[in-house]
């Protein structure tokens, strides 16, 4: 059952791995900034946006990180790498469901499995 709780801990930091090295390529043009630098950003960004509502602290503490003159940029290309990742996001959904119309198969819940955790 301990495997189940460190495999769930290990996805959340490959996780945020991911992230920072998104945050790394979109802050590119602006300020170069190394793998340490953007996870501990994003890590910022996190803690921040567990206290505020609808993750409004995740752009402030994320631009915590970035030079002074270019937090406005930053927060700009924070939002633009997000409506991006939802695009993808919804978009892979909708390849999902149509796939799910159109497949032959019938799709059959196995509530037993659903039920024990």
């Amino acid at each position: 059952m301990a495997w189940k709780f460190w495999l769930v801990i290990a996805m959340v930091i490959v996780n945020w791995g991911i992230e920072a090295r998104k945050w790394q390529l979109l802050m590119m043009p602006v300020q170069v900034m190394s793998f340490i630098h953007a996870f501990k950003s994003v890590l910022c960004g996190v803690t921040l946006s567990l206290n505020t509502p609808n993750r409004i602290g995740e752009y402030a503490g994320r631009v915590l990180f970035v030079e002074e003159g270019k937090r406005l940029t930053a927060v700009s290309l924070s939002i633009a790498g997000g409506i991006a990742q939802l695009i993808i996001t919804v978009m892979a959904g909708c390849f999902g469901i149509i796939f799910l119309l159109f497949s032959k198969e019938e799709i059959v819940l196995d509530m037993e499995f659903l039920s024990s955790g």
